[in-house]
């Protein structure tokens, strides 16, 4: 999460913020150029930083990267679980258990809305993958796991809705 919060962003730091109160876990944070403040101050855990290398300008660099170096990075931190916190991001040769939250498929849903035909090919390569890859799925809301089953019905047993939290 970036120190500009969106929805995403905010869903990440109060996740993590209650996640930290667990005294038996240890974060590692993979964290871009902008980190937002309420991350560097979270107990049981560790950042590391990637640079603008996960925050790509271009969604085909982001997923080249997620794709070519992410699992060696997720071997090096000797990661137990990897949680994907933004519909995709998950490596084909992940090294351990990931999960993925899918906020929406909305480029899936309504693909002539979002850029050009490359970003659409490269975000349902991406997208797909991180289904197909990951352990379990979560999201937030029955419309967006009715759109999982639309558009990804092969891995919808692995996928449940947890209702995002409220702030403290």
């Amino acid at each position: 999460a970036t120190a500009k919060t969106s929805g995403v962003g905010r869903y990440i730091v109060n996740l993590l913020t209650a996640l930290s109160q667990l005294t038996d876990v240890h974060f590692v944070l993979l964290v871009g150029n902008s980190v937002h403040p309420q991350l560097t101050t979270l107990a049981n855990s560790q950042l590391v930083p990637v640079g603008d290398r996960g925050d790509q300008p271009g969604y085909t660099q982001r997923l080249h990267w997620e794709q070519a170096e992410l699992a060696g990075l997720l071997r090096k931190v000797s990661a137990g679980v990897y949680h994907a916190t933004w519909n995709y991001g998950v490596p084909w040769n992940c090294p351990c258990p990931a999960v993925v939250t899918v906020h929406d498929l909305l480029p899936l849903r309504y693909p002539q809305q979002f850029g050009s035909r490359k970003f659409r090919l490269a975000f349902s390569v991406g997208q797909y993958l991180a289904l197909i890859g990951a352990k379990r799925i979560i999201t937030g809301s029955f419309a967006s796991l009715s759109e999982i089953r639309r558009f990804a019905p092969w891995v919808v047993r692995k996928a449940e809705v947890i209702p995002y939290g409220v702030e403290s």
